[in-house]
């Protein structure tokens, strides 16, 4: 058996996306206060003319998982048709508040970690990937959406803590959990029967799916205060 060390891929510079901005372009131009004990902090967030923005894409071969992990920023997954894994990858920041990003290829599996300064507001990342059929997905996020439409994976796994996952997938996954604080869990599945687990402590459930306490096919949504939805499609 042969062994491929991890190694590094070089990016090329592309135009920025034209995606809309999540919740760095909202608060360009405004202050936002912080209330602390003994008095009021102000802080000035940085203007739409301070902000830099650089894109970044590169395609990826012999991949079965990808691993994303992203603090603040917006996470986009589709389903492709060729065999590589497309990743497009975006900065944006405002000066000091640079976010680090890495990725690192072992054994088959894509890991991309992106960092932002702790308790900075002008600093976001953006992973938009495309995933080839059969390719598993991990995604953590802190203060990130997750969307993933018409994937084909095995297992999909997504937990945040203030972001929502929505996914539809184009073929019936054998594993889906989705863990989130207050963020809605909206899943869209392919007809067939799934042995379904959910959780939630104040969010609203709908569950429109043929339900099997002993199929294989798992989903699995736990929530805090978000909704769960899974619905056929």
């Amino acid at each position: 058996m042969t062994t491929t060390p991890p190694y590094t891929v070089r990016i090329r510079p592309v135009d920025p996306p034209r995606r809309r901005r999540t919740g760095l372009a909202l608060i360009v131009g405004a202050g936002v206060v912080l209330l602390a004990t003994g008095g009021a902090v102000a802080f000035g967030v940085a203007t739409a003319a301070s902000l830099r923005t650089e894109s970044s894409s590169e395609s990826v071969a012999g991949v079965a998982e990808v691993v994303i992990d992203v603090d603040a920023g917006f996470v986009a997954l589709r389903g492709g048709t060729g065999p590589d894994v497309e990743v497009r990858t975006t900065r944006i920041w405002a000066p000091g508040s640079e976010p680090v990003v890495e990725r690192r290829l072992e054994g088959g599996v894509l890991t991309l970690t992106s960092d932002c300064p702790a308790f900075d507001l002008g600093c976001e990342v953006e992973r938009e990937i495309v995933v080839p059929a059969g390719t598993s997905v991990r995604a953590r996020t802190v203060a990130s959406d997750v969307e993933a439409v018409g994937i084909d994976v095995p297992r999909f796994t997504a937990t945040t803590v203030g972001g929502s996952v929505t996914a539809s997938f184009s073929v019936p996954p054998d594993e889906v959990a989705v863990q989130t604080v207050s963020g809605d869990a909206l899943l869209t599945v392919p007809p067939a029967a799934y042995r379904v687990t959910t959780a939630t402590v104040t969010g609203r459930e709908r569950v429109d799916v043929a339900q099997d306490p002993a199929d294989g096919r798992t989903v699995s949504v736990r929530t805090v205060s978000g909704a769960i939805e899974i619905l056929p499609g």
